[in-house]
């Protein structure tokens, strides 16, 4: 067995907030490490010049989207075990020192089969709102295409990464795929304002999910 494989891997769980949900994913890079930092976390480093945390992140999220439920993998140093009352304790440490910011949810300890969660991760669910009625959402949503011209003139079909969708309450729910057709929510989010037009006031990414469609 590798030395990689005999240390000790945490997943946490974490949000994206109203304030959150502004930084980009390099500048959520910069705070996850920072609070890993201030809690002085035994996070394994990579070798070379310049070593970085062997941290592994889910996909990206756009710009603008909250989220409930994201994930990130860490590595720990040689030698590191902890328990679950250890986890707990620095969750806490992390919770108190990122506060107000709502960020970290929970720690806990990955198995020696579960995967990196950037290659477990396969489906996203997400949930937009916008300032109008939901029919008139629905009707976009029921048409045959969902096209998106970018500002070189590339154009895509949003519906070719899309799994299933419903309307629930005055919310806009979406199961996307996130393997060989990725949804880009901000795309869907602008399509579906401008033929409703309607504003998107809420853009969320709700869950991770894996290749069978389970929650993570």
């Amino acid at each position: 067995m590798s030395e990689a494989k005999q240390r000790q891997r945490l997943r946490l769980r974490y949000a994206k907030d109203e304030v959150l949900k502004y930084i980009s994913h390099r500048d959520l890079l910069r705070f996850v490490f920072k609070q890993l930092r201030r809690v002085q976390f035994p996070t394994a480093y990579s070798e070379g010049f310049s070593p970085k945390p062997k941290v592994s992140f889910g996909p990206a999220l756009s710009l603008g989207v909250r989220a409930d439920s994201e994930l990130l993998d860490i590595e720990m140093k040689d030698g590191v075990a902890w328990q679950r009352r250890e986890m707990l304790a620095i969750l806490e440490q992390i919770r108190e020192n990122s506060a107000p910011r709502h960020f970290a949810l929970d720690l806990f300890e990955l198995s020696e089969q579960d995967k990196n969660i950037s290659k477990t991760v396969k489906q996203c669910r997400y949930s937009l709102q916008f300032d109008g009625e939901t029919d008139a959402i629905a009707k976009v949503m029921e048409k045959g295409e969902l096209i998106f011209e970018n500002h070189k003139g590339k154009i895509s079909d949003q519906r070719e990464a899309l799994l299933d969708w419903e309307i629930s309450g005055d919310r806009l729910e979406v199961h996307a795929d996130n393997s060989e057709k990725v949804l880009n929510i901000i795309n869907i989010a602008k399509i579906l304002s401008r033929q409703s037009g309607q504003n998107c006031t809420d853009m969320l990414r709700r869950c991770l999910l894996d290749a069978a469609g389970d929650e993570l």
